[in-house]
């Protein structure tokens, strides 16, 4: 839906306002004793499908994925009809579709003669990567959206340079006001449980995790438990924003260890 309405953006801007509208509309849930809140899809263990990188292997399986003996999917026939409808959509204009119209005939010879394979390419084109979680845990996404709005305003827009850099720029602020727009969700929904929750300690839990995701990630984890909160909120939403693989955590222990350390001495 976000997509078709911004045909004439940057594709940059274009992925920021599409990843703002999933979060902000997405449903959120948190499980029954569940401290660390943080969701990739509409249910516990659902998957993304990102049609709009490569559907190839999508058309071929949608109508037998539920029943497939490998790692069957449970896809519903409403979800399937809107799955359909996406890749209708996407037809022609997706990742994959970009890479063959970029590519030399020399790579797609080598590619139909099995010399080369860049099917992962044309699906993901992204992953192995650290987010910085760590700037995240220590800066809070509120510094860099405001260093991101500063560099816009010293920006010289009759520099072609310049006027290059604009959209990335607001794509960053973007995408960072959307994570800490939905992590607010999480708070209201952890206040909205805590208000019909009977047992006490539930009860406490929920507001805790309801003031916590109030602060983080957008501003600096005060906390042991609210960087790993941070962790749970960069890794969930680098996931949904773009189909990649081997995301890690970089050095989680070392990099949470000084609020650990804190918290246990208080």
């Amino acid at each position: 839906d976000s997509y078709r309405k911004t045909e004439a953006q940057p594709p940059v801007l274009r992925q920021a306002l599409a990843f703002d509208k999933v979060l902000s509309e997405m449903p959120v849930w948190i499980q029954d004793g569940e401290l660390i809140v943080a969701n990739i899809a509409s249910r516990p263990r659902g998957a993304f499908t990102f049609p709009e990188y490569d559907d190839t292997w999508l058309k071929k399986e949608i109508d037998t994925i539920s029943t497939r003996k490998g790692d069957p999917w449970l896809l519903s026939d409403e979800d399937k009809a809107r799955i359909k409808s996406c890749m209708e959509y996407w037809q022609g204009k997706g990742l994959a579709a970009m890479t063959d119209a970029l590519t030399t005939d020399e790579v797609r010879q080598a590619e139909r003669n099995s010399f080369i394979d860049i099917r992962m390419g044309k699906q993901g084109s992204i992953g192995h990567i650290v987010p910085d979680i760590e700037g995240v845990i220590s800066r809070g996404l509120n510094s860099f959206i405001g260093e991101a709005e500063e560099h816009i305003k010293r920006l010289d827009l009759t520099n072609p340079d310049d006027h290059a850099k604009l959209p990335f720029l607001k794509a960053v602020v973007v995408a960072d006001k959307a994570v800490i727009k939905w992590a607010k969700r999480f708070a209201d929904l952890a206040r909205e449980k805590a208000a019909v929750e009977k047992d006490p300690e539930r009860r406490r839990e929920l507001e805790q995790i309801a003031e916590i995701c109030d602060w983080v990630p957008a501003n600096p984890a005060r906390s042991f438990r609210e960087a790993l909160q941070v962790v749970a909120f960069v890794m969930a939403s680098v996931q949904i924003e773009a189909n990649g693989v081997s995301i890690g955590t970089g050095r989680l222990d070392q990099y949470c260890y000084p609020y650990y350390e804190r918290d246990i001495r208080q």
